[in-house]
């Protein structure tokens, strides 16, 4: 997603460029995700001003790829109810509901015992109060990634679907890419790798430090009528999607580049999404998918020229919020490139 945003952006600036990709567009994370563009929950605080230009720009983004005809990238507002069962979750909501109400374009409202039982009669009895938070928005992780391909090639974009095996260096540039089929020259690169950060830190003799975390998901078929409503408890987020599917998140796991779903992660996340809705036991399971998240040790992504390289940058790191923050790292790197600095807030260089 990373990659195709950055190619896309680059072509929008007239760069001539080419992607190369190893694996199939909106492979692994990119399109194992529930597809969430809330700039607000869960956000560090000092990554929300990021975040949120990277919510005006995918509003920017999204009128740009219906003018070029890709129209796989749909945007669907999202009511979510964070529920509670005690003080500590309500001082928690007091917190969220004050961050909504001073946010421009976003709103939060209480609701009691009664209120909730009105929005959702399935609502476990436990849960007693809820905050509604408005403002958020949700598309296809997949559908999105491929428009932003599909943009990209109409700009002129060459996609090369190869494994690059190493890159070649004159001084302090990168000249060349070569891949398991050919050498491919250049006079900019971006390496947008995900948790695959090993190769790059080796070509350039640098260290990034991205560490992969596995998230686990579980898309369901509810029983009965369809939610209207996302419903959140710390964590665990039942985010409807469809007509009468949730996609049941998340799970976080650091355990190296195993991404593969585990049995206990599924029983973890039924386990606490029937606290939210008991009736999701009856439901339908038909999908469990596991995906690597690359992120920062300070989980705020990278987008910057790396240090003592001239024509090198890294977009990177963007974990949990991967989808969201894509735009904004590819707005920041043809920044760097065309003028050196971006207004788009970062770092300057990547050691």
């Amino acid at each position: 997603m990373v990659g195709c945003a950055t190619a896309y952006q680059l072509a929008r600036a007239n760069f001539r460029v080419t992607l190369i990709e190893r694996d199939a567009i909106a492979a692994h994370a990119s399109t194992k995700n529930a597809g969430n563009l809330n700039p607000l929950h869960e956000t560090p605080a000092e990554l929300i001003p990021f975040a949120l230009e990277a919510f005006r720009i995918h509003a920017e983004v999204r009128e740009e790829l219906t003018q070029l005809g890709c129209t796989e990238h749909a945007a669907t507002r999202v009511k979510r109810v964070h529920v509670g069962y005690n003080d500590t979750d309500r001082q928690q909501a007091e917190e969220t509901a004050a961050l909504f109400r001073r946010t421009e374009g976003f709103s939060s409202a209480w609701l009691e015992r009664s209120d909730l039982r009105k929005l959702e009669p399935r609502l476990s009895p436990e849960v007693s109060f809820g905050l509604l938070t408005e403002g958020g928005l949700s598309v296809d992780g997949y559908g999105f990634t491929h428009s932003l391909a599909d943009a990209a090639v109409k700009l002129g974009v060459t996609i090369v679907p190869a494994a690059t095996s190493g890159v070649a260096v004159s001084g302090q540039r990168v000249t060349g890419v070569q891949t398991n089929q050919r050498h491919i020259p250049c006079d900019e690169i971006v390496l947008a790798t995900g948790p695959w950060i090993g190769d790059t830190n080796r070509w350039l003799g640098i260290h990034l430090v991205v560490e992969p975390v596995k998230g686990e998901l579980l898309l369901m078929r509810l029983p009965g009528e369809p939610t209207q409503y996302d419903f959140t408890w710390g964590l665990t987020s039942l985010y409807r999607r469809g007509r009468n599917e949730v996609w049941v998140g998340v799970t976080t796991e650091t355990c190296g580049f195993d991404c593969r779903p585990t049995s206990e992660a599924r029983r973890c996340l039924l386990d606490r999404a029937a606290r939210i809705l008991p009736s999701i036991r009856a439901g339908t399971l038909l999908d469990h998918v596991a995906a690597l998240r690359p992120q920062t040790p300070s989980k705020a992504p990278i987008a910057a020229r790396a240090s003592g390289w001239q024509n090198v940058y890294i977009a990177n790191g963007g974990g949990s919020k991967g989808l969201l923050l894509s735009v904004g790292i590819a707005r920041r790197i043809r920044d760097l490139m065309l003028d050196g600095c971006s207004q788009i807030p970062g770092n300057d260089f990547v050691n």
